[in-house]
């Protein structure tokens, strides 16, 4: 009799635990697993962001260090642009006040960037700013573009310091960069992921008599 008790309490104790088990614990043990792996997803993906977001940003950061282009460094822009764009056959040739005029930064207009070692000017870069329209948007009413201007790369490989240039427009808050094919630019438009547009640009002289040149042979902007 007291075994045949026993094995009812048993009995029943085992189904109380089997109930217990798949209606309290098992939802309990199953949520706290679903959450818990809601956490390492959400935080994986979190870091996953993160990662990618710092990584982007440090590989964003200028190669050299691109300082402004300050008053007294005319000459040193204007030597290296006429040695750089000498050997091309149609190339302006600049006088100091035409850098000062052209070249200079200006305020929401040219924007030029040096390379300096031991306080002298190697290389500089120049864009300009050339805003459109936007009609009929509901947020955006200008788009500001970037217009890649003159350059002079003698000592930093042109593909980084056209990649500098593009990190110092985005940081002038500019959404999009454009430039021609002529001078050296074809070397980098490709590696730069710079997409070819449905305009062409054509010279004229007036009042000179000049045979056809290719772009690359260009280096009038």
């Amino acid at each position: 009799y007291h075994y045949l008790i026993f094995l009812c309490f048993f009995f029943f104790f085992f189904l109380f635990s089997l109930f217990f088990f798949f209606f309290f614990l098992f939802p309990l043990i199953f949520f706290s697993l679903f959450f818990l792996l809601c956490f390492f997803f959400f935080f994986y993906s979190c870091f996953i962001a993160d990662f990618f977001f710092f990584f982007f940003f440090f590989k964003q950061k200028t190669a050299y260090e691109m300082l402004r282009s300050l008053v007294g460094s005319e000459m040193c822009i204007r030597d290296s642009l006429n040695s750089y764009v000498g050997n091309y056959r149609v190339a302006p040739s600049f006088t100091e006040d035409e850098v000062k005029h052209w070249i200079m930064p200006r305020k929401g207009v040219v924007f030029t960037y040096v390379v300096e070692k031991e306080g002298v000017v190697t290389d500089f870069v120049s864009f300009y700013s050339l805003p459109s329209t936007i009609i009929g948007h509901p947020k955006y009413d200008q788009l500001n573009a970037a217009y890649v201007y003159y350059y002079a790369a003698k000592t930093v490989p042109l593909k980084v310091l056209m990649n500098d240039m593009l990190i110092k427009a985005r940081d002038e808050k500019f959404d999009v960069c454009n430039c021609v094919n002529i001078l050296r630019n074809e070397d980098m438009l490709t590696d730069l992921k710079f997409m070819p547009g449905d305009g062409s640009l054509h010279y004229y002289f007036y009042n000179w008599k000049f045979p056809s040149a290719q772009p690359q042979e260009i280096a009038l902007v």
